[in-house]
């Protein structure tokens, strides 16, 4: 788990990226800012094979658009 001095360099590094995570996860229904959040998506990445390929091809995007820098 990161801690808040890496999340906070994570967030200024990539904020369009994190961004548009959070818009994606906020499409599928997902309680966003919340401790149970990690949780549900868990939970969605083992039972959901959709959820599991989307989210799968939207990392993939992301690190692709931030020209493979995003380690």
């Amino acid at each position: 788990m990161l801690q808040p001095p890496q999340l906070q360099e994570v967030s200024r590094r990539y904020p369009q990226a994190i961004q548009e995570l959070r818009d994606f996860l906020a499409k599928t229904g997902l309680p966003l800012d919340t401790p149970e959040t990690l949780q549900h998506v868990s939970t969605l990445l083992h039972q959901d094979r959709t959820f599991h390929r989307d989210l799968t091809s939207h990392v993939w995007v992301a690190i692709h658009a931030a020209n493979r820098q995003i380690s």
